[in-house]
């Protein structure tokens, strides 16, 4: 497709009460508290097997983490439900997260 482009960036967002209570106003920060506190967190994704999922574990796998994968039936669900603070935080498509990180309702780290 012409002015198609394909490269999506990605954002690692927090539910804001989450890293506020757990003081996690870094990627590193978050890494100290997940490890401190082995799958007591959980991250939401657009489904399993979707490139957000598979964005955590790749950060798991690579940071030495624990948390719980939820999956949802989309990235609209999931973002809800991040804002809501069933899920603690989530990697995803920055377009679909944009609008909560601008309101406040988001805590984008990365």
């Amino acid at each position: 497709m012409e002015g198609h482009d394909p490269a999506v960036p990605n954002v690692l967002v927090l539910n804001p009460g989450f890293a506020e209570r757990n003081k996690i106003d870094s990627v590193k920060a978050l890494i100290d508290y997940l490890k401190a506190n082995p799958g007591k967190a959980n991250a939401g994704s657009s489904g399993n097997g979707t490139s957000i999922h598979l964005a955590a574990e790749l950060f798991k796998s690579m940071t030495g983490t624990r948390f719980e994968h939820v999956p949802f039936r989309g990235s609209g669900p999931a973002v809800t439900a991040l804002m809501a603070g069933d899920v603690d935080f989530m990697f995803d498509n920055l377009p679909s997260s944009m609008g909560g990180i601008q309101s406040g309702r988001l805590k984008a780290l990365a």
